[in-house]
Parts: C-alpha cells; sequence; structure tokens
C-alpha cells in the first residue's frame, strides 16, 4: 500500500505541476459530494481569467489490472 501511496502524491504533483504549464490553479473542492471519504477533489480555473474549468478527482484505488483501450 505504501508504494501505491507514493505513486498517488507522484501523480499529483505532477498534475499541479500543470500550473505552470497550463496556467492552471488548483483549489480544493470541499463542498463537493464523494462515495469515499478518501477521494479529493480540486476545483480547476484560469489563473488569469478565474475562469472554472472543471473538477479533478484523486481516487486513490489501486487496480490489478486496466485495459489498454
Amino acid at each position: 500500500m505504501k508504494s501505491t501511496l507514493s505513486a498517488l502524491e507522484k501523480l499529483r504533483e505532477g498534475v499541479f505541476w500543470s500550473r505552470e504549464l497550463f496556467n492552471f490553479n488548483f483549489t480544493p473542492a470541499t463542498d463537493v459530494p464523494v462515495a469515499h471519504p478518501d477521494i479529493r477533489v480540486w476545483e480547476v480555473t484560469d489563473k488569469t481569467t478565474k475562469k472554472h474549468i472543471g473538477l479533478w478527482y484523486s481516487i486513490p484505488t489501486r487496480r490489478e489490472q486496466t485495459s489498454g483501450a
């Protein structure tokens, strides 16, 4: 489980790096209902215009096998 969590943290870091690349801002969205307490949600907005782009969900679930499709 520890390696899965560290991989998730690395993924989050990479997504947040897009702040600079795409001019995004991520703000925790604590008022969004989720199916499990481990799910984290961020609102994604444009840094300059403050326009809402979408929500980013981080779901810390390990998958044994994924589809290539």
